[in-house]
């Protein structure tokens, strides 16, 4: 997935700034790929799709907004083949994988000290991590209840039954989900928080705060350079 955003940065680069079109092909192919390797991806294409047609619909003197909404065409003409396998399985438009209702179920969770973060459901995601001892334990008294629930279905019924479950508990704790929201962003951009993880707060302060500081360094060139 690495590999394809960075090669993606590159081919969006030429897509924009070279008359040709051979990049803007790759540019598609290339964010289907990536939605293929990793599906919450075809939820990003989705909404970029709607966006970027939205954007040349109402500006269609600016080129650039017409050039990314056929990056966004080419995107789902890429991954359209699976779209129509997985219609054929599940009856299900625009499914992209089983695994949506599990993530947002752990999203959901609503005991202290877990912040959001996935596991599985053996709870081992992090069995070997130093740092999170006894975070299978844990994990296992607040969820077993539930995983034993859900382990009756499969497939498509056993996403649904993750999926019902967390609105439950997203209706039931609200500030928490939003909570687990936040963390869950930190945790994508920092590395932390952790469920039931023993942080080494000097270490991490000392090495995010730099991170932190040329991302925000970062918002500069990008008001500057906007167009």
């Amino acid at each position: 997935t690495i590999f394809l955003i960075s090669l993606l940065i590159f081919c969006l680069i030429n897509a924009f700034n070279e008359p040709a079109k051979k990049y803007l092909y790759l540019s598609g192919f290339i964010i289907g790929y990536i939605a293929l390797t990793k599906v919450i991806f075809g939820y990003v294409i989705l909404f970029l799709f709607l966006g970027s047609v939205l954007l040349w619909i109402t500006n269609r003197k600016v080129f650039n907004y017409k050039r990314g909404a056929a990056i966004m065409l080419i995107a789902l003409a890429t991954v359209s083949p699976y779209l129509i396998y997985t219609y054929n399985l599940t009856g299900k438009l625009y499914y992209f994988g089983n695994s949506g209702g599990m993530s947002l179920y752990w999203m959901s969770t609503p005991f202290e000290n877990e912040y959001g973060d996935w596991n599985n459901e053996n709870f081992g995601a992090e069995i070997n991590d130093p740092e999170r001892p006894g975070a299978a334990e844990n994990l296992k008294r607040n969820h077993q209840k539930d995983v034993d629930e859900v382990a009756k279905y499969t497939g498509v019924e056993k996403d649904e039954a993750y999926k019902k479950i967390a609105v439950r508990n997203i209706k039931t704790h609200p500030v928490k989900f939003a909570k687990n929201i936040i963390a869950n962003i930190s945790n994508l951009i920092f590395g932390f928080p952790g469920s039931y993880t023993y942080q080494r707060p000097l270490l991490k302060i000392w090495y995010f705060a730099v991170l932190f500081s040329l991302m925000l360094f970062c918002v500069i060139p990008t008001l500057i350079n906007w167009k």
